[in-house]
């Protein structure tokens, strides 16, 4: 997996970035995700936990 930072919008002088998480297609598969799909994040013991909302 791998954390990527994104563009979001510069907005006058300050410039803002979205996170994403690129997850490989094998694991997407597994959890039977769908594109498009609604999750939820949450931390737990200090880990990123994700979800099917």
């Amino acid at each position: 997996m791998r954390l990527q930072k994104h563009l979001s919008r510069n907005v006058g002088n300050k410039t803002y970035y979205k996170h994403v998480i690129v997850v490989p297609s094998k694991l997407v598969e597994e959890l039977n995700w769908k594109d498009e799909q609604e999750l939820k994040g949450s931390i737990k013991n200090k880990k990123l936990v994700i979800e099917e909302d």
